[in-house]
């Protein structure tokens, strides 16, 4: 640093260190970037230090470069599947549907009342942040049912796993912890869907996207490999 170089590359820097001191030289970086005005180039494994450190972000798979934007726009707007399941934690819920009609999903013995603008019978994937849930009272066209197979207390969140017809994973949603002492293990629950917060995904994993003027589907194509 007494050298002042136009760019700073930082590999993993913070590997090494427990819980407890990596966050507080997380704080200790973003303000050194902050004093110094120049440019950090961070690499990291840890998406916690990506999310927190970074103005943009860039995620590589096997050389691929994957998506390069803001972390919000990472998290809330990915491009393909590979980085929707990269960012989150817990990992965003991924659920086979079947379009039934327009603006209907049949997905793990419901159906959604989302617009997919997409054939009767495409199979889509749906990506679903644990948070875009909520606790409903009754099933519907905007909820999920299930089966209560774990409870997670966190102190102010409360985390849920469902088992859910037909699906391979158990479904997570993250509600609030008052929540708590109304739920049982093995208890049947409703679980409501925002559905401006469903991201759809084609089945080879690229992003379906609704364009906001047009109302028309655009399918987001998957970045070629470095060279």
């Amino acid at each position: 640093m007494v050298r002042h170089p136009a760019v700073f590359l930082m590999d993993e820097p913070l590997s090494n260190l427990d819980a407890k001191l990596r966050v507080q030289m997380r704080a200790e970086i973003k303000e050194l970037h902050k004093r110094l005005g120049v440019t950090f180039v961070y690499v990291t494994h840890d998406q916690a230090e990506a999310m927190t450190l970074s103005d943009r972000v860039a995620v590589m798979l096997d050389g691929e470069l994957l998506q390069v934007a803001p972390p919000q726009t990472i998290y809330a707007d990915p491009d393909e599947r590979r980085v929707a399941e990269f960012i989150g934690s817990p990992k965003i819920n991924m659920l086979d549907g079947v379009v039934r009609e327009r603006g209907f999903i049949d997905v793990a013995g419901s159906t959604l009342a989302i617009e997919a603008d997409a054939l009767a019978g495409t199979h889509l994937t749906l990506g679903i942040r644990p948070e875009a849930f909520h606790l409903a009272e009754h099933g519907g066209q905007s909820a999920l049912t299930g089966s209560v197979r774990m409870i997670e207390h966190m102190g102010s969140d409360l985390f849920v796993h469902l088992d859910l017809p037909g699906a391979e994973h158990p479904l997570i949603a993250r509600l609030l912890a008052e929540r708590a002492p109304q739920i049982v293990l093995g208890q049947t629950l409703n679980i409501g869907v925002r559905p401006e917060r469903v991201l759809l995904f084609t089945r080879d994993g690229r992003r379906l996207r609704r364009e906001a003027q047009s109302g028309r589907a655009s399918i987001t194509p998957i970045r070629e490999s470095i060279r």
